[in-house]
Parts: C-alpha cells; sequence; structure tokens
C-alpha cells in the first residue's frame, strides 16, 4: 500500500493484460495452451515495443543453468546457521503434499504422500550437489502444469528437460520476458485455490479449521509465505495437543435395530441401557497426558442418582501405557472410585460386553 503512488502504468498494464488473456484462454478456449500463448505473446510485445525503456521489469540476462557439481563446503559450525533453512524446506514440503492431496481430491485419485516425501527428498539431496534450488512442488509451479494440461509424472520430465535445454541454448529468447507477466501466471494459476465455497464448509463443519485457515491466509499475506505457515503449523499442534489432553467423553446409547453403540447428542433416539447403568466411550487415544481428564470426566458423567454401574467403552484404543492404567487401577481391581452421591462400590469397565452388545 505504502508504494502505490510508485506504480508504473506500464508494468500494470502487462500484469494486468496477461492477466485477462490468462483467464479468457482458460474460459473460452481450454484446450489450447494458454500459459505458453501468452508467454510468447508478452516477449514478442515486449521485444517490439521495447517495454524495458518505458519502465517495466524484464527477466535481462539468465546465468547459465548447467549443473555445477560439486560436495557442499559445510563445517560443523555451519550446522546451527543452517537448522532455520532445514527448518523452512520441511514447512514447504509440507505445503507439497497439501497441494498434491489436493488435486487429487478435485480429479478423482489417489496420491501416496510418503513416496512424494521420498521423492523430494531425493531430489534436494541431489540439488545440494549441483548448486540448485530448493524443490518443494510448490502451489504456482503445480498448478501452472496443471492449466498447460499436464496428467501424469511425464510432465516433471518434460519440464527438466526443457528447462535445462532453455537454460544452456535458449535464455537469450526470455531475456524480454516481463516480470509481470510471470506474475500474473503465477497469480491465475493458484486463484484456483482460494475457494469461498470451501472456506464456507470449514466453518459448517468446524470452527478450529475455519480459524486455522483464516490464520494461514493472513499470516502468508501480512508476513511472507514461511512465516505464515509457521504460524498455522504451530497453532495446528497446539490444537492437536489440545485436543489429545482432554478428549470428549460421551454418554453412549443404542440402536435398537443393529445393536450399535452411538454417542447420545448424535443419536437422541436411540435406546439408553438399563436404569442405574450408563455407558460411556472416549472419543479419542487414552494414554498417560490425558488419563486424569478421562476419569474425572467419567465420574462427572456417572455421577447422577441412581447410578450403580459404570461401561467404558474403550473400543478406540488397542492399548493402553502404564500411567493410563495405574490410573484406572486401584488394588488390583480396575476400578473408578466416584466422589459423591449414590455411586458407591466399584465402576466395572466392561469392554467385551460393550461390544458384543449384551447390554
Amino acid at each position: 500500500m505504502e508504494n502505490l503512488d510508485g506504480t508504473n502504468g506500464w508494468t500494470l498494464a502487462v500484469g494486468a493484460g496477461s492477466v485477462v488473456v490468462l483467464v479468457a484462454l482458460g474460459r473460452l478456449a481450454p484446450n489450447l495452451p494458454g500459459t505458453l500463448i501468452v508467454l510468447v505473446g508478452a516477449i514478442v510485445l515486449s521485444a517490439a515495443l521495447d517495454f524495458a525503456a518505458e519502465g517495466v521489469d524484464v527477466v535481462g540476462e539468465l546465468p547459465d543453468a548447467a549443473p555445477d557439481l560439486a560436495v557442499p563446503d559445510v563445517s560443523w559450525g555451519d550446522l546451527v546457521d543452517l537448522l532455520p533453512a532445514a527448518l523452512g524446506v520441511m514447512v514447504v514440503s509440507a505445503e507439497a503434499a497439501a497441494v498434491s492431496r489436493s488435486i487429487a481430491a478435485s480429479q478423482g485419485y489417489e496420491v501416496d504422500v510418503n513416496r512424494d516425501m521420498v521423492a523430494l527428498g531425493g531430489s534436494n539431496l541431489l540439488a545440494g550437489f549441483s548448486s540448485g534450488f530448493v524443490q518443494s512442488g510448490g502451489a504456482s509451479q503445480t498448478l501452472a502444469a496443471e492449466r498447460a494440461g499436464g496428467k501424469s509424472q511425464l510432465v516433471s520430465i518434460v519440464a527438466a528437460a526443457l528447462i535445462l535445454l532453455t537454460g544452456l541454448f535458449l535464455a537469450p529468447l526470455f531475456e524480454d520476458l516481463p516480470q509481470a507477466t510471470l506474475a500474473a501466471i503465477v497469480i491465475v494459476a493458484i486463484a484456483n485455490f482460494f475457494k469461498v465455497r470451501e472456506l464456507r464448509r470449514f466453518a459448517h463443519l468446524r470452527t478450529t479449521a475455519i480459524v486455522l485457515a483464516l490464520v494461514a491466509l493472513f499470516g502468508v499475506l501480512l508476513f511472507g509465505v514461511l512465516p505464515g505457515l509457521l504460524i498455522a503449523v504451530a497453532l495446528s499442534l497446539f490444537e492437536l495437543l489440545r485436543r489429545l489432553s482432554a478428549p470428549d467423553v460421551a454418554v453412549l446409547v443404542r440402536d435398537p435395530a443393529s445393536g450399535a453403540w452411538g454417542n447420545r447428542e448424535r443419536h437422541p433416539g436411540w435406546e439408553p441401557p438399563p436404569a442405574g447403568t450408563v455407558v460411556v466411550g472416549v472419543e479419542g487415544p487414552l494414554f498417560y497426558a490425558n488419563s486424569s481428564a478421562v476419569k474425572n470426566r467419567v465420574l462427572e458423567l456417572a455421577a447422577d442418582q441412581g447410578t450403580r454401574l459404570v461401561v467404558l467403552d474403550l473400543s478406540r484404543n488397542d492399548e493402553l501405557d502404564v500411567q493410563a492404567l495405574d490410573t484406572l487401577v486401584t488394588d488390583g481391581v480396575i476400578t473408578l472410585f466416584s466422589s459423591t452421591l449414590t455411586l458407591v462400590g466399584v465402576v466395572v469397565i466392561l469392554l467385551i460386553l460393550v461390544l458384543m452388545g449384551r447390554i
């Protein structure tokens, strides 16, 4: 906003015109290579009208693209300085996984994120030995390839070969390419990621989802890509730890038709267990960090007049650690002691009966 008064009219016209043509070609002639057409057209017009003389920033002379194979000269003292950059590479790699999942979901196929991470790791390893850029599979490059009609891994191989060929022999052809046109290609490519309908769906399904999405959006806009993503990642981890530390403990009711058990709040028409019995389930993993919170919540749900038996459904937990088990076990018998009211004696875990539908 502070530099709007210094806007170059020619640059604005080139950028806006590139955006308009890209959008128009995408809608009116989707089968044509719109990105390539705009790229070539911008280079021709820039050379013919001498955009550089009008103050339009162009690519200019490109450095030699031949790989400079060498072992990196890194000392032990440099490792500490490289840690922030390594963290940035990790975050950018996470972005690549999100991009691949998003495109796969929109086009109806599956991706193996683990294989993607192995490929990115190998690519960055090779880049380190050839003075290359960080390999990330970012949103702009991926969507630009998709808009150009890319459908398979062959796109990356062809793109790599063309980039190497261009850097070695064709670099002078791109000297007149306006930077505004490159920016327009990136903007139009990633604009498909901004979906208001998807944000509305997030807001409808879960409040934290829309909050984290908006934090990531405004974090990137205000602080840059890497700091914005780091803020979103930190908040996501905080939300994960919060949910793990205090999982929901729900009162369960039974479907009279199938015998299945479910949350009473989600199935108000299902049958409750016999009088004096309450069935509760932990909707998440039970481990040492949350066992006390789960125990206290179970006691709160069980502290009703007439409650004599509490059944704790642990079907979502295939194992318990020692600390969680110690929280539930007293004198060798799995019990939970009530603090008040008529829940006297013992709270017994009857997981098998719950799973068999005998209660």
